[in-house]
């Protein structure tokens, strides 16, 4: 089966969104290049594609579509990676507080759905979110 690649145009649009994202300006800045086979690609580096997959699920939460399996997606990611310090350091300093509080909402919604382990820095960002951000699950 060949290799897929998902484009984008542009990786996020406060208008069409209705949220405000300025760090997302500097995500391709941030950008890594990747091999497949014999196939080189530029990419997203790991902090900035969680913070996109997770506006991605927010997004969708508001515009109530279905996003159970990217949830679950998310979950595995943040299960996963919940040891490992240089990731989320790396994360915690790329990262804006107004977009990690945005990253927030979705990871709350993998923890609470599938019950994830999540390292700490995840976990204090959910728990500075807003009682109303996590009232629905």
């Amino acid at each position: 089966m060949p290799l897929s690649i998902e484009l984008h145009f542009c990786l996020w649009n406060d208008c069409v969104s209705r949220i405000c994202i300025p760090d997302a300006a500097l995500f391709w800045e941030r950008r890594t290049t990747r091999e497949v086979d014999d196939l080189s690609f530029p990419c997203l580096n790991s902090v900035d594609y969680l913070a996109y997959f997770a506006l991605h699920i927010l997004r969708n939460v508001l515009i109530f579509e279905w996003i159970i399996h990217h949830v679950r997606e998310l979950a595995f990611f943040l299960h996963s990676h919940a040891d490992d310090e240089t990731f989320w350091q790396i994360w915690s300093e790329a990262h804006s507080p107004s977009l990690r509080s945005f990253e927030a909402i979705a990871f709350y919604y993998a923890c609470a759905w599938f019950g994830c382990r999540l390292h700490p820095l995840a976990a204090h960002e959910i728990d500075r979110l807003p009682a109303d951000r996590k009232s629905v699950v």
